[in-house]
């Protein structure tokens, strides 16, 4: 008899001892039927099954996987977090290598946490509507970001306790900053439309600063913990890229057909940067590695890269016809670059910035030529790269490997009833959870599963310490719901 004409008690008493892969196709079908058990007990059984069943999705621990994310032709990539709210514009930054933070402008600055690689939601932070800027320290400690009064403010992370303000001294005449950069040495890079570059420190020790003639000899300020340079970005111009040490700064020319690299603070120009592989600089879209070594520069149809003093090009990778600037992200350890053209179709070419030779090319699937991506960024063991789209944050990994063996473990559990789990069974998929990304739906399977081994097991326990007059007080009488 099949599932459809089997009896909904017949159905529910399959249920109680099925293996959880089958466990979801009946619960799922119970529930689409709007039947529900009689009795107390087992009602609330039935809708903790109910809760515990309803995300998890046969496809995504399926054999071959026709999720729409992925292509014949393409890598697989997987969808690892959904942010509460995006809006379209959330970016993704990475807290003492522990936690993931997508952080959303849009909704009241809200800042998630999440763990890394498991990716469970641990905690939330609302900041205020203004604070579209989201700069970290690099110990972690330290917050700078915009306040609702065009001003910097320097805040404890995640206390959120203020430290410093940054208020323009011309922000009367609607004059603000223009956060740039925070350096490794807790100096915030910023600008303005005058053309003004400022450093400004985020704790300010106003003896120390007094007694430093070098410090303010280097930006010409009396200011304690600012230092200041004019004549050097021209007005209303953007900076286009500051090193995390800020000893080097990127500033387009008046003219915008090339940009300078400055040194700070002797204030000497080092190196030129034409618009080669476009028309114009403003097209141009730079960074610095974290080391400082390198620097990328790239157009619409080019992107060169170069390395310290950056006179010369080390090696350039040319893009072909696109019709915006492409995505780059480097490697925490300055090792990896990876590129995302704006062409068709969406691949992701990934290059060793030490040698520049071609390393692979990852062919994303064709969902990413309709949702372009946002941000590229490595992951801290730089095995994968994550995707940010305009809802949700996506993983690939670099090798071009598919997700089928992290699959295969949860699809050979999901195969077996719950009394058949052995405890090796149970500590890798505890293994996987806590030590792999893996799709966000393919976690709830491990949840299910962990759940109902843990509650059998308790369950299990009690009965051993029940005589056996009390053990009839488990086996609970079912009736037909008909």
């Amino acid at each position: 008899m099949s599932k459809n004409t089997e009896s909904n008690h017949a159905l529910w008493e399959k249920a109680k001892s099925a293996a959880p892969l089958e466990l979801v196709s009946i619960i799922s079908l119970l529930g689409f039927r709007g039947w529900s058990p009689k009795i107390p007990a087992e009602k609330e059984w039935f809708e903790e099954l109910r809760n515990l069943c309803a995300p998890c999705k046969e496809i995504s621990i399926a054999g071959h996987s026709e999720d729409l994310l992925k292509d014949k032709s393409s890598i697989e990539v997987i969808q690892v977090i959904s942010p509460l709210v995006s809006a379209g514009n959330f970016s993704i930054h990475f807290h003492k290598d522990e936690y993931l933070l997508t952080h959303c402008p849009a909704s009241s600055g809200l800042v998630e946490f999440w763990t890394i690689p498991s990716c469970e939601r641990k905690s939330q932070l609302k900041l205020y509507s203004r604070r579209s800027a989201f700069h970290l320290s690099k110990d972690h400690k330290v917050l700078v970001s915009y306040t609702d009064r065009n001003t910097i403010a320097v805040d404890s992370f995640p206390q959120m306790e203020r430290i410093t303000e940054w208020e323009h001294p011309d922000v009367k005449n609607g004059n603000s900053y223009r956060i740039e950069t925070l350096t490794d040495d807790d100096e915030i890079v910023a600008t303005d439309s005058t053309g003004m570059i400022y450093f400004l420190r985020t704790v300010i020790d106003t003896e120390l600063e007094s007694g430093s003639s070098d410090f303010f000899a280097a930006g010409k300020s009396s200011t304690p913990g600012l230092r200041r340079f004019e004549k050097i970005l021209p007005r209303r111009q953007v900076l286009l890229a500051a090193a995390k040490s800020g000893r080097y700064l990127l500033i387009p020319s008046f003219d915008l057909t090339k940009a300078i690299v400055w040194s700070f603070p002797e204030c000497q120009k080092i190196a030129t940067i034409d618009g080669e592989g476009t028309s114009e600089i403003t097209f141009l879209s730079a960074a610095f590695s974290r080391d400082g070594r390198f620097l990328i520069a790239t157009g619409v149809n080019e992107l060169q890269v170069r390395e310290l003093p950056y006179a010369t090009i080390s090696f350039s990778v040319k893009l072909g016809l696109g019709n915006d600037l492409p995505i780059f992200t480097v490697s925490s350890d300055s090792n990896l670059l990876a590129i995302l053209p704006r062409s068709n179709p969406a691949q992701i070419m990934l290059y060793s910035l030490r040698s520049g030779e071609h390393l692979d090319t990852l062919r994303l699937p064709d969902f990413f030529a309709r949702s372009p991506v946002r941000e590229l960024k490595f992951t801290p063991d730089n095995e994968h790269l994550l995707l940010v789209g305009v809802e949700n944050v996506y993983l690939a990994k670099t090798s071009g490997a598919d997700f089928n063996m992290e699959r295969q473990v949860v699809r050979t559990c999901a195969r077996k009833r719950v009394r058949a789990l052995s405890e090796e069974n149970i500590l890798e998929l505890d293994s996987l959870y806590r030590s792999c990304w893996i799709s966000s739906q393919m976690r709830p399977w491990i949840d299910m599963m962990m759940y109902l081994y843990n509650r059998r097991r308790v369950v299990d326990i009690e009965l051993e310490n029940k005589s056996s007059d009390d053990v009839e007080a488990y086996n609970i009488e079912l009736k037909d719901a008909h």
